[in-house]
């Protein structure tokens, strides 16, 4: 058997897993359909967010979950309980999704700085195309230096991270978005 943090199973979102999500977002996507409903500050969403985690730690017998039957799942909750309105505005928007620069530069192996923007680029229109609200990349410091190819840092690496961070902001900003979007470089 698999150990999943907090014995939540993982969220298939699209091609990706995602291991880590938090009631928060699934408090926000439902207080998003009762305003759309026309419940101003619905106090129910938090009890129904705690209540899914709940289901999911403790019932839900798969290792996965698709994003889709997810909301499914929150949707019978919410027309169960008498809030069908609600259950009707409800959309599947994808959790915050984490990329790992440093893993995609190990895909792309030391040196490989062209070979790392094609797959970075990639990366992240795929992410953002899935509907994703908000994109962490992250471990941008390790992925500078195993590009480089370097232990120390130094000024080139200091030209190659700001040009990862331009990158990501432009290809972002080019690839239209359905809903707000968020970008997170650490």
């Amino acid at each position: 058997m698999i150990s999943l943090p907090a014995q939540m199973p993982l969220l298939q979102v699209g091609p990706y897993e995602v291991v880590h999500y938090e009631k928060e977002w699934i408090q926000e996507a439902i207080m998003r359909a009762a305003e759309e409903a026309g419940h101003e500050k619905w106090w129910f969403a938090e009890d129904i967010a705690k209540g899914m985690i709940l289901y999911l730690q403790k019932r839900f017998r798969r290792n996965t979950i698709t994003l889709q039957e997810l909301f499914d799942k929150i949707a019978k909750t919410l027309t169960t309980i008498g809030f069908s309105d609600v259950a009707e505005k409800l959309k599947p928007t994808p959790p915050p999704m984490r990329i790992s620069l440093f893993e995609i530069a190990r895909e792309a192996g030391s040196g490989y700085e062209l070979v790392f923007f094609e797959l970075l680029g990639k990366r992240l229109h795929d992410i953002k195309n899935l509907g994703v609200e908000i994109i962490q990349c992250s471990e941008l410091k390790h992925c500078v230096k195993h590009l480089k190819a370097v232990q120390d840092w130094s000024r080139d690496c200091d030209i190659l991270q700001s040009e990862i961070v331009d990158f990501v902001h432009q290809k972002t900003e080019t690839i239209p978005a359905v809903e707000p979007f968020s970008l997170v470089v650490h």
